[in-house]
Formats: C-alpha cells, structure tokens, sequence
C-alpha cells in the first residue's frame, strides 16, 4: 500500500517538475544565455508532449495546429530567428498546459505548487534587499561572469554580488542601484511583484503581511516606474470595484505624481521614440509579414534602441495572429476575472511578458487558483 501510494505521488510530481523546468533557461532570469534556443525549443516540446499525453486536449490540437501552420507560412532565412520562433509559440502552448494542469489536480497537490512560487517571492525580494546592503559594504563580485563590457545606450552594465544585480540610475541628480536578483532588467521583476500585491488578499497566504511588505519593498528598490503604475492603478480598480471612492480618489493623486515624475525622468519620453521606431519598421512593409511577423528583432546600431513593449515587439516578431493567440491565451486562462486581465495588459504594454515561460507558470498558477 505504500509502495502504492509512493508511485502515485511520484507520478504526480513528475508532470509538473517537466512543465516546470524548461523556464529555467529562459528570459527573463539572466542565466539564459548559458542555453542555446534550440534547447530550450526542445525542451518546452518535450514538456507540452508529456503533458498532453497525460490531458489531451482539443484546444492545444488547435494551438498546435495553428502554430506549425504559422511555420509553415513564415520565411526563415536566419536560423537563429527559426528557432527563436518555434520558442515563442511553443510557449504559449507551454501554457495553457500549465494552467491545465493546476486546474485540474486537487487542492493539496495544488497547494504545493503555489507555495514553491510563494517561497520563490519571499526569497526573490530578501536577496534583493541583501544584494544593496552587500554592495554598499563590499562592492561587487565578479562571482558569476555575467557583468557586460561597456556601457553603451542599448546595453547594462551589472553590478553582481552573491545576492544579484544591481545597475545604476540617475534619479533626481542622485546616482542609485536598482536591485534585481537574476532577473534581465527591473521592469522584468517590476511586474511580478505588482501582480502579487494585487492579488495577495485573494490566494490565503501565510504570513501574508511580510509576504506584502517584501514584495513592496522588492518592488521600490527596482525603481520601475512600471511597478508603480500597475500597482496604483490596479488599487484605483479596486476600489472603485468595492465603492470605495474617498480612497480611490487618494490613489489617483499619488498616480498623477508617479506620471509627472516618469516625465520628468523622461521614460515615457524614451517609449515614445521605441515606438517610433516599431512604426518605421513595420507600417508599409510586407503585408504577409504583418500578418505572420518578421521574425526576431535585433535592434541595429542605426535603431540604438530595442522596440520595448510586448504589444508592439510581439506584433513586429509573431504578426496579428501571434498577438491574437496570446489575446486568446490570456483569455482563456482568466476567464472573466477583470483584475488579472487588467494586470496582463499594463505589463505586456511595457515588457515583453509572452516570451517568458516564468510569466506563464506564475499566471497560469494564479490564474487557477480556487479562490480567484
């Protein structure tokens, strides 16, 4: 009987910890350039086929359908942008197999998937908040290699300590460190902590307090303007949702003061001229490569600037049907939950979130969650 039960478990634990893994090696945690693309191309095919031999599905046949009808009709000269193609769309599908999966197991297996992302996001701020304090007693360390040669306009320079990275920022005629663990950027982080103090009160957590205060703090000290306005907006949301106007209207000041200091410190100004740039390169081009994206954008010297918002970057890369398929995704995952589609789309207006696997685990975990 319990060597019964050990192999239940086991087979149980098997799924998930494949659907899990491939993230990894993925953006947005720095240690994806150690993986080639065509790894973790293979790697997510190998977790959504385990997955779907164990809940086929008529909506990822239809995922899968549209994504190699996509290869199909897309002309790949650079094979680099082939699989970098193939991991997009593969991540999608990668998932709705999440969200699949923490739909349909029990509570308590459930709850042991949440509380890895929970225990992650207690960790991720702690080490954030470490990584300041270690920098200013210590200075940096060259401990894992990943700093960047020269400071150029399209490019950061990490500050690494054992704890993460750190990169500097002008604020006010100060010079600040923006702490980020492992992360490619502070916007990256920026969103995660935002979604989670939108929808703490909502997930049971222990210790819920400190799990806020932690992802607060985490969220200040990567003076992401994007952090801050998804939080206040989504606040202003939800009171206006639950008919608290005095308190709503409170947060509408202190969100008009977040914008006029993004204007000042002209980061509205620089995702203007991103946009400008997305523009000169995709209006009047090929209408098939509109419709079926252009493949990666590697940004020239001559743009000096990467296009920076997952709308307009997933409409040059994927085309309309790429963007309509991470419409559809999303929609599928939140059903008619208005808060969370809301957080989705001010992050994807600013990151790049569909490229990321660990976006996918942590909205497909949330999104499914019992109470949400």
């Amino acid at each position: 009987m319990r060597k019964s039960s050990s192999n239940k478990l086991e087979g149980k634990l098997l799924e998930p910890t494949l659907l899990f893994l491939p993230l990894l090696t993925f953006p947005p945690f720095v240690f994806y350039q150690f993986f080639p693309w065509y790894f973790r191309v293979i790697a997510l095919l190998v977790a959504i086929i385990l997955c779907f031999c164990a809940q086929p599905s008529l909506i990822l046949v239809f995922f899968s359908a549209i994504y190699f009808g996509i290869i199909f009709f897309r002309d790949f000269s650079d094979l680099n942008s082939f699989w970098t193609s193939c991991g997009y769309y593969l991540i999608i599908v990668y998932g709705i197999c999440l969200y699949r999966f923490f739909s349909s197991i029990d509570d308590g297996f459930y709850r042991i998937y949440f509380n890895i992302y929970k225990n992650i996001f207690f960790v991720v701020p702690a080490f954030s908040i470490f990584a300041l304090i270690y920098f200013e007693l210590f200075g940096r360390t060259f401990f894992y290699g990943l700093g960047w040669d020269g400071y150029t306009e399209h490019s950061y320079v990490y500050i690494e300590t054992p704890f993460g990275l750190l990169i500097p920022k002008i604020f006010y005629g100060f010079e600040i460190q923006r702490s980020f663990f492992f992360f490619i950027e502070p916007n990256y982080l920026g969103f995660f902590y935002a979604l989670n103090m939108l929808v703490a009160s909502k997930l049971n957590i222990k210790k819920e307090k400190i799990f806020i205060v932690l992802n607060c703090i985490g969220g200040i000290i990567t003076y992401s303007y994007s952090f801050f306005i998804i939080l206040f907006l989504g606040l202003i949301i939800k009171k206006i949702y639950y008919g608290k106007i005095k308190a709503a209207l409170f947060l509408v000041l202190i969100f008009l003061l977040l914008i006029y200091s993004a204007i000042e410190n002209a980061s509205w100004v620089d995702r203007i001229e991103r946009a400008e740039i997305f523009l000169n390169n995709y209006l009047g081009k090929d209408i098939l490569k509109n419709i079926f994206g252009f493949g990666y954008y590697n940004y020239s010297a001559d743009d000096a600037k990467a296009i920076s918002s997952g709308f307009l970057t997933s409409l040059y890369e994927g085309g309309f049907i790429y963007l309509i398929l991470i419409f559809m995704s999303i929609k599928y995952m939140v059903r008619k939950n208005f808060i969370l589609m809301f957080i989705f789309l001010m992050g994807f207006s600013v990151t790049e979130l569909a490229k990321f696997p660990f976006f996918w685990f942590a909205f497909a975990l949330i999104s499914a969650h019992r109470k949400i």
